[in-house]
């Protein structure tokens, strides 16, 4: 299965603190797995995650068009992705 992954971004979010987000697609474009970034491009948001099994956005049945968001390396993604809980 072919993941591809972006930066997303919205005008306004529901998750305070969080400015943009890295989303990781599945090959039919919905969001898997979330992780949100503050002004200081410091990870903030992991989703979903063992706390909240769910996402801000990869339990909402859309599609994102990866063509109009900037993609971003698998290996950055999973890079953060691993090191979410290290200190």
């Amino acid at each position: 299965m072919d993941h591809t992954y972006i930066k997303f971004s919205l005008t306004e979010t529901l998750i305070p603190n969080v400015e943009y987000w890295y989303i990781e697609l599945d090959s039919n474009n919905h969001p898997c797995r979330e992780i949100g970034f503050n002004r200081d491009q410091d990870p903030i948001a992991f989703y979903p995650n063992q706390e909240l099994p769910h996402g801000f956005l990869s339990d909402s049945p859309i599609s994102l068009n990866p063509d109009e968001w900037d993609q971003i390396d698998r290996e950055l993604f999973e890079t953060i992705w691993k090191n979410k809980d290290v200190a």
